[in-house]
């Protein structure tokens, strides 16, 4: 995927486009960067998705990054980073939380979405079973 980083577009933009080419994967931008294999205190985390992104922290300007599923995730935050000197936690979901992805770093955004694809919970509806045995 190509993702467009550019000052007039907002956080939710951004993430959005991210989520389309990642179902299962998000982007969150903070205010401060993270420790290689930390994490991102929540208290630095931008919520107000209509944000541009030309008013955020370190921004150092447009680009376009090539962000491709076989890429370790670490590497995905890094290059965001080091280019657009955004800072950025990707977020994995678990059935209906999203997940940090701090420990699972080493893992490729492919590998993050086959493991919260397994991690969904598909709810089947509890159907009576029919009781066949003949009645007076």
């Amino acid at each position: 995927m190509q993702l467009s980083i550019l000052k007039s577009h907002s956080v939710a933009d951004t993430q959005d486009a991210f989520n389309a080419s990642f179902p299962f994967l998000k982007i969150v931008f903070f205010t401060k960067t993270h420790k290689d294999g930390g994490t991102n205190n929540a208290k630095f985390m931008i919520t107000d998705r209509s944000k541009l992104l030309g008013d955020l922290a370190g921004f150092k300007g447009e680009c376009l990054l090539a962000i491709e599923p076989h890429m370790k995730t670490f590497e995905v935050e890094k290059m965001v980073e080091e280019i657009s000197g955004l800072h950025v936690q990707i977020f994995r979901k678990s059935g209906n939380i999203w997940l940090e992805t701090t420990v699972s770093d080493h893992l490729t955004l492919d590998e993050q979405t086959e493991k919260a694809f397994s991690q969904e919970v598909y709810q089947q509806p509890i159907v009576d079973p029919l009781d066949y045995r003949e009645q007076d």
